[in-house]
């Protein structure tokens, strides 16, 4: 049995006032609801909420906008800055029983028994709700969210979300707390994790040690197989 993760990594973004995007460079595959595929060069990233992603015809050289509705998923190839390769995929939110979101965000972690994805929100320079830039020693860091959805689930979770450009367990009593919290609220139904939760064994950055702990507690195993995507 073998584990599939693709790797957290940092975007090797330029954060423009007004512009409001993070630029990007390198190939991806672009696979349209329609089953039709192209690869193209990305030059923006997809946040939560975008409507398009920027992209450049490298055969012809022409700038393009393409609809994030009409996609079914991007795969940004491994280049000089990224290792690995990345997958964006829409996944739909659960709020509440009356409301439920679609975010196009990045798969980071895939098993049988879980997943979990990493969305970034970026829609401004004042601090509006959880959607905002703020200045710190001269630059803007967007708000990034982690969400999970186990098997069987339709819709995912808000897991977390830290400010911060590095994901850290240097985190102020609140941020601990509300990480804690949502962490006992979604894995409720497994006691040992839950107790090591409480006792504050985990945060933010040990995510991945959690969720390993989640599927030994669940399987009674140390490994996981493969799911399988149709992208």
């Amino acid at each position: 049995m073998k584990e599939i993760v693709l790797r957290l990594f940092l975007f090797p973004f330029i954060l423009f006032l007004g512009q409001q995007e993070i630029f990007a460079q390198g190939m991806a595959k672009f696979t349209f609801n329609n089953g039709k595929e192209e690869r193209l060069s990305i030059q923006t990233y997809p946040l939560q909420t975008d409507k398009f992603v920027k992209v450049i015809d490298v055969k012809t050289g022409e700038d393009r906008k393409l609809a994030l509705d009409s996609l079914r998923s991007i795969l940004v190839e491994p280049n000089e800055e990224i290792t690995e390769p990345s997958l964006f995929i829409p996944i739909t939110v659960y709020v509440n029983r009356k409301i439920q979101l679609k975010r196009w965000v990045e798969l980071i972690y895939a098993s049988d028994y879980i997943t979990v994805f990493r969305g970034i929100f970026a829609l401004g320079v004042a601090r509006n709700g959880n959607s905002f830039f703020y200045r710190k020693d001269s630059s803007f860091i967007p708000d990034t969210y982690y969400y999970v959805q186990r098997l069987g689930e339709n819709y995912a979770s808000v897991w977390f979300f830290h400010h911060t450009n590095m994901l850290t367990n240097n985190i102020s009593k609140s941020e601990h707390k509300r990480f804690t919290k949502q962490s006992i609220r979604y894995f409720e139904h497994t006691p040992k994790l839950k107790k090591r939760i409480r006792n504050k064994e985990f945060g933010p950055a040990d995510w991945k040690k959690l969720i390993k702990a989640y599927e030994k507690e669940v399987q009674g195993l140390t490994k996981t197989e493969d799911r399988n995507y149709n992208i």
